[in-house]
């Protein structure tokens, strides 16, 4: 009997579904789940409500360990695709391994946009994508009880100051643009926001960013804005956005435009290539 290999990229819920459902379609076949974070497969969506303090790590995994053993679900954390080679259906490990699949599914997720400001490699200054960039975040709250410097007035930013605010740390939120969340939402529903927000404990500055982080012994003392002033803190979260995580595609052939190019079926342009979730 010839038994299939099926290599997942990504471990979030679109790649632990499809490893789900296969196991179901095809008893025999080996599943291998990649993924670059070091925790077990966990509900992203619930990372501001973690930082808040209302979920708990408990809650925070899709699924139990004993579910990947029982499903025979090869689970293999910190590892990190370099790169995909589909004529020879092989990936290859940023170690140098190669390991061989007969059909792949590319589910890596996002990662966030940084910035480029004078002292933006300074500790202090972080972004928001993992279970461990939440419970460093944490770490960092319980040392400071300065105001936390939200850049970003997105969805992300928003739930960010959200969760940072219910920790009782002050926040100051700042959005480049006029108003928040300005792709979608018009002034009326901007100023909305902003005064639900206000009730809440945190400030929202409109039309103003970050220019300068400045600092003291290698970790962040203050930010510098576009507006001249200088905010005391020693933390600063930069919630811009995110772009798909498909770096690694470069020179495999798989077409890619802001993301993966799939048809309805999540096929890709190469066969037994397929993708979901927010890289596709």
């Amino acid at each position: 009997m010839i038994v299939k290999r099926y290599v997942i990229i990504g471990s979030g819920p679109a790649g632990v579904s499809a490893a789900t459902v296969i196991r179901v379609k095809d008893p025999d076949g080996e599943i291998l789940l990649f993924d670059r974070d070091q925790d077990l497969p966990y509900y992203r969506t619930e990372l501001d409500t973690y930082i808040g303090g209302s979920t708990s790590d408990a809650d925070m995994p899709l699924h139990p360990p004993t579910y990947y053993q029982e499903q025979r679900i090869v689970l293999r954390l910190r590892a990190v695709v370099t790169k995909v080679q589909p004529s020879e259906r092989w990936v290859e490990l940023d170690g140098g391994e190669r390991v061989s699949y007969d059909a792949i599914l590319l589910a890596p997720g996002s990662l966030p946009l940084t910035v480029s400001w004078p002292g933006d490699r300074l500790s202090g200054v972080t972004t928001m994508r993992t279970w461990e960039d939440a419970r460093k975040l944490i770490r960092r709250l319980e040392e400071t009880k300065q105001p936390v410097v939200v850049v970003g007035g997105g969805v992300l930013g928003l739930i960010l100051a959200e969760g940072i605010r219910q920790r009782g740390r002050p926040v100051v939120l700042l959005e480049r643009e006029p108003r928040l969340w300005a792709p979608v939402l018009d002034e009326t529903s901007s100023e909305l926001i902003r005064q639900a927000l206000a009730q809440a404990g945190i400030e929202v500055s409109l039309g103003e960013e970050v220019v300068e982080i400045n600092g003291a012994n290698g970790r962040v003392a203050g930010a510098r804005t576009s507006k001249g002033r200088r905010l005391d803190s020693e933390l600063v979260v930069v919630a811009i956005g995110v772009r798909p995580d498909i770096g690694f595609l470069q020179g495999s052939g798989i077409r890619t435009d802001r993301g993966i190019l799939i048809d309805h079926e999540f096929r890709t342009n190469v066969r037994e290539v397929f993708a979901a979730g927010d890289a596709a």
